[in-house]
């Protein structure tokens, strides 16, 4: 069965079979509700029918073919006839100011989200022209990388991810659907695998014009560039993405290798 076929399928089945035994549940928390669609949470209000539901998300992290097109459940319009409260929460508290800065021009629309106050280095852009030096470049930062805190390469999918894997150096671990703790501190994950975590340092591997260019990729290069805490570099082969090149130049410090 394929995942967008899960909530009609299940929905279908409790209007046939019934549904479980859920009516004393009043209270439902849906986390990262930017991706879930609008059959996927119609499936859980029928589940949970005497439940209070709170959907929690970030617009801008929609990172799915569905909801990265503007088609979030969280979208204002789609409530205009439900009884549905809205509480918009702006203040950004995991990067330094310098990282949002930079994260938030690579959005299509203005973000209002709101920076916290504690500086640090500007991101950087470091643009290799062969794939040679480029992954030269990846290997050198792991083997160099020492100390407690936690890196994390993303990529844009799993496929790049394992790659990645087998062309590093060892002592790094892949984050897979799976994953429940963290061994190494040089983690590779796919972009849509790191939403909700955060990481000392960011690395955003594979970037070129090529690899990034829908809107969807937009959400995607955000929400990886807002994983990283301290330190976020941008690998880059060939040309960057367009949208790379619009953010002003005080933004971030390219780097030609």
């Amino acid at each position: 069965m394929l995942y967008e076929d899960a909530a009609p399928y299940y929905y279908l089945t409790d209007q046939v079979k019934g549904r479980p035994h859920t009516a004393d549940i009043r209270f439902l928390f849906i986390d990262e509700a930017q991706d879930y669609t609008n059959m996927q949470i119609a499936y859980l209000k029928n589940l949970f029918p005497q439940a209070r539901i709170t959907l929690l998300g970030d617009i801008d992290q929609a990172v799915h073919r569905h909801t990265a097109e503007g088609l979030s459940i969280l979208s204002t319009a789609q409530h205009q006839e439900e009884n549905v409260e809205q509480i918009t929460l702006l203040q950004s508290y995991r990067s330094t100011a310098t990282i949002m800065n930079f994260a938030k021009e690579l959005l299509p629309n203005e973000s209002n989200v709101i920076p916290f106050q504690r500086e640090g280095t500007l991101p950087t852009v470091r643009q290799f022209q062969d794939r040679y030096t480029y992954e030269d470049a990846l290997k050198q930062e792991v083997v160099a990388w020492e100390g407690r805190e936690k890196l994390a390469i993303l990529t844009k999918t799993m496929d790049e991810a394992q790659q990645l894997l087998h062309d590093l150096p060892g002592g790094v671990q892949l984050i897979q659907e799976h994953t429940d703790s963290f061994r190494e501190n040089v983690l590779v994950a796919p972009a849509y695998l790191a939403k909700g975590i955060e990481f000392d340092r960011v690395i955003i591997a594979e970037v070129s014009e090529e690899n990034y260019h829908t809107a969807r990729d937009r959400h995607m290069l955000y929400t990886s560039a807002t994983r990283a805490m301290h330190q976020l570099d941008v690998f880059v082969i060939g040309e960057p993405p367009k949208f790379i090149e619009h953010v002003p130049s005080d933004r971030f410090q390219r780097i030609a290798e």
